[in-house]
């Protein structure tokens, strides 16, 4: 064999091999960067997601733990209660300690030997104090247990029912609440009671007498753990996803999904999540057979202002994760086909360069530029090569390659869009009258931006931000926005908070940060009167001037408890007439121009 033959033969090994390596490593270091980009995109925005669950979940526990402790104050003052316990307080008068110690604990040995149709039983649940707490009607509330009073040494009242204890005086929680004239309630620490094989807590609130000054008695409130949580019970992520209650020791207060005494927080997660402040983190072990796992966790601030001694000197959490093959799902179902692409790619590449190896030495050039272009992450960028033979074709598929690895990534931004309008979605369910009002006002306001002349990257933000512009929305009472007349001065300025509600809950999140100016100024007016802030003309981003229009026709003409949604006529002379004080007048006459069309998209709805 010639010098000749063996060079040509070595050449073309060299040209296949060359040919192969443009094709593979920009195409595995496109897969590669891809799948990284791709999960480290969903970790955030995911890991962001679940750490609003977590605070928003938190605040909820927050509220409820405070509306107990205030209907236990309430409770406190009524004047049955208090009657009832000086009546029995002035039958200890002249009696030492010890004496009214063993009385107790006789009453106590007795109290517990009788049934409940039993007249001493009866006097007890029937006196005045009892029915007072019957009406009061907290037993029939999902999660109360049970209600009762007791004395200042700690005998029995008063009782929705039949207690355990007739004398609770040596009990541990007796002691801190009753020393020292304490006037803060005291929250038990968790326990499991095995007659409903649940978790319960106790609220106890001491009675003061305002007159005379003194402790007077307590309150005893206790609680199943799970059903009186049951915002955190109800919360579900996906098919996998849900929230827990957990305590810093890593004990699991609630969880939906398995029994509470068959799992614990790991030591390393437990470090992780007791932060007193929110956030999300990667978990080793969830707890729940996930690793690696996204974990979003929130402090119940409640349990962190109170008494050491409240909670068996512990503080909650709220920690919100999802399996993790649910969480990737998408990015490796797209990395799956991408591979099996690139594969079939590289073979057909191939055995295109053996027959071809001869004639491709001038092209190469062009394939490995492109290649390194594209891998870079240009995937717009596409090879010209005109030499009509296997060389254009193998241009060609490579920039097929290209064209399907700029759909997955197209398909991943429409996964973004998708989260955000499921997120929108939640928005728009938190307010019954205006469901839908964040599709319709993000549907006008890209009719107006096309007529603006928006650029495509433009419109995809003014399309995001006008489907996030109401997100502050989450932080808002659901009493204020579903209130069925009109808001006073107090609930308006509290309405008013949900454009920096609504920047702050994004401000982590890289890829909607554009959005955060003109989420926040989308209710600026033009001439200056508008909030937060009070930008005025051009200072107002013209995207939140585009979606003030928008938003301002689609309010107006839906139906509100308190009053009917203006025609479609009647709102138009309303826009007019604000053109220059509330609303930029070239955005005005935009407007008018696309309002028609967008109500024969919309089957020409009167409202």
């Amino acid at each position: 064999m010639s010098s000749s033959v063996v060079h040509k033969a070595g050449l073309r090994k060299k040209i296949i091999f060359l040919i192969l390596l443009v094709a593979i490593i920009p195409g595995a270091i496109g897969l590669l960067v891809t799948y990284y980009q791709g999960k480290k995109g969903i970790r955030e925005s995911i890991g962001s997601s679940f750490q609003v669950i977590a605070r928003e979940t938190a605040k909820k526990i927050d509220m409820v733990l405070e509306n107990e402790i205030d209907e236990a104050a309430n409770l406190s003052i009524a004047y049955e209660i208090k009657e009832g316990l000086r009546k029995a307080n002035q039958g200890y008068k002249g009696k030492g300690r010890d004496a009214i110690k063993k009385e107790l604990l006789g009453l106590d040995t007795r109290w517990n030997n009788l049934s409940i149709t039993d007249p001493f039983v009866l006097g007890i649940l029937k006196n005045s104090p009892s029915q007072f707490l019957k009406r009061f009607n907290l037993n029939e509330k999902e999660g109360h247990i049970h209600l009762s009073v007791y004395d200042k040494e700690g005998g029995l009242i008063a009782s929705i029912r039949k207690t355990d204890n007739y004398y609770v005086g040596n009990k541990p929680w007796w002691q801190i609440i009753s020393e020292g004239n304490r006037v803060k309630p005291y929250l038990s620490d968790v326990t499991f009671d095995e007659k409903i094989q649940n978790h319960t807590f106790d609220i106890v609130y001491p009675i003061v007498d305002e007159k005379e000054g003194g402790f007077m008695g307590v309150i005893r409130m206790v609680h199943d753990v799970t059903l009186f949580f049951n915002d955190v019970t109800d919360i579900k992520v996906g098919k996998t996803g849900h929230a827990n209650l957990i305590t810093s020791a890593g004990n699991i207060l609630v969880c939906p999904i398995y029994p509470i005494k068959s799992h614990n927080i790991t030591e390393s997660l437990t470090k992780n999540i007791v932060e007193e402040s929110s956030g999300w983190t990667i978990a080793k072990d969830d707890a729940h057979g996930g690793k690696n796992s996204l974990v979003g966790f929130a402090p119940v601030n409640f349990t962190t202002k109170n008494p050491s001694s409240n909670f068996g000197g512990k503080k909650w959490y709220v920690f919100v994760r999802q399996a993790p093959s649910e969480t990737y799902q998408s990015i490796n179902l797209l990395m799956s086909q991408v591979a099996i692409i690139a594969l079939s790619l590289t073979i057909v590449l191939g055995i295109l360069g053996f027959f071809a190896a001869n004639r491709i030495m001038k092209p190469i050039h062009a394939l490995h530029t492109g290649a390194e272009i594209i891998g870079n992450g240009n995937l717009t960028y596409r090879v010209s090569v005109n030499t009509n033979d296997e060389i254009e074709q193998l241009a060609s598929e490579f920039n097929l390659m290209a064209e399907k690895l700029k759909m997955r990534q197209d398909d991943l931004e429409n996964a973004y869009l998708g989260t955000i309008k499921a997120l929108t979605s939640a928005i728009d369910a938190k307010d019954k009258y205006t469901r839908g009002h964040s599709g319709r006002v993000t549907e006008l306001s890209i009719k107006i931006g096309q007529k603006l002349g928006f650029a495509p990257d433009r419109l995809s933000i003014l399309e995001q931000a006008s489907l996030f512009h109401d997100v502050g929305k989450i932080g808002i009472e659901d009493a204020i926005l579903n209130k069925a007349s009109r808001l006073n001065e107090l609930e308006y300025a509290i309405i008013k908070k949900h454009p920096e509600i609504g920047a702050d809950i994004i401000k982590d999140v890289d890829y909607l940060k554009p959005l955060i100016p003109i989420i926040r100024h989308d209710h600026e007016r033009y001439d200056g009167s508008g909030y937060p802030y009070g930008l005025k003309g051009e200072d107002i981003p013209l995207e939140a001037r585009v979606i003030a229009i928008a938003d301002f026709y689609d309010a107006i003409t839906t139906d509100r408890p308190y009053r009917k949604g203006l025609s479609h006529e009647d709102a138009i002379e309303e826009i007019r007439s604000r053109s220059g004080t509330d609303f930029d007048p070239k955005i005005v006459e935009v407007f008018l121009e696309c309002v028609e069309e967008y109500r024969k998209n919309n089957n020409g709805d009167e409202r």
